[in-house]
């Protein structure tokens, strides 16, 4: 859109702004693919069964619910 409208500067800061984002994007997956290589070889842990107190507090207020 700010190449249709001629403007350049806009085009070149936005240009320029991707670029930097994208490198981000690079260095945060290259850090984060050795924790996610150790997280998936963990086992899981078994969830434990809610509560009455816990079922019912989540029904009462779902957005507090995890």
């Amino acid at each position: 859109m700010a190449t249709t409208l001629g403007l350049t500067k806009a085009v070149r800061l936005l240009n320029s702004n991707l670029k930097e984002e994208l490198a981000a994007v690079r260095e945060i997956n290259a850090a984060a693919r050795p924790i996610l290589k150790q997280s998936a070889q963990q086992p899981e842990e078994p969830k434990k069964p809610k509560t009455g107190q816990e079922k019912y507090e989540a029904k009462a207020k779902p957005e507090l619910a995890k």
